[in-house]
C-alpha cells in the first residue's frame, strides 16, 4: 500500500482489479480502538464512538501551514478482508483485516 503523505493518487483499472474484497462484504462498527505510544513511550488508547465521540482531528498535509490540523466527524466505521493478488504468479496474498473510516 502506499503510505498516505497528502497527494491524491490515481489507480489503473490493474491496480483496482488486483485487490480483491472477500466474499464482497463489508462490515460496520460502532466504535473503533486505536492503540499509539506517547512521546514519553507510554502505550495510550484513543476511542471513536458514533454516537458519542464522532469528532476527530489528525495532522494537515496542506503544503501552505494555514492550520496544522483538519477536524472531521466519522459518518462511518468499517472493516473487510483484502487479499492482494501477488504480481503476475496468480496467487493472491494471505487475507488481511482492512479498517478504515468514512468521515
Amino acid at each position: 500500500g502506499l503510505t498516505y503523505d497528502g497527494d491524491e493518487h490515481d489507480f489503473s483499472d490493474a491496480d483496482r482489479a488486483s485487490v480483491l474484497i472477500i466474499d464482497n462484504k463489508l462490515y460496520h462498527h460502532s466504535i473503533l480502538r486505536i492503540n499509539y505510544t506517547t512521546d514519553d513511550l507510554r502505550r495510550e488508547q484513543d476511542t471513536i464512538n458514533l454516537r458519542t465521540r464522532a469528532d476527530i482531528m489528525v495532522l494537515s498535509h496542506e503544503e501552505e501551514k494555514t492550520h496544522p490540523y483538519w477536524y472531521a466527524r466519522v459518518i462511518g466505521i468499517f472493516h473487510v478482508n483484502v487479499e492482494h493478488h501477488q504480481n503476475d504468479t496468480g496467487y493472491y496474498s494471505h487475507p488481511i483485516w482492512m479498517e478504515f473510516l468514512f468521515v
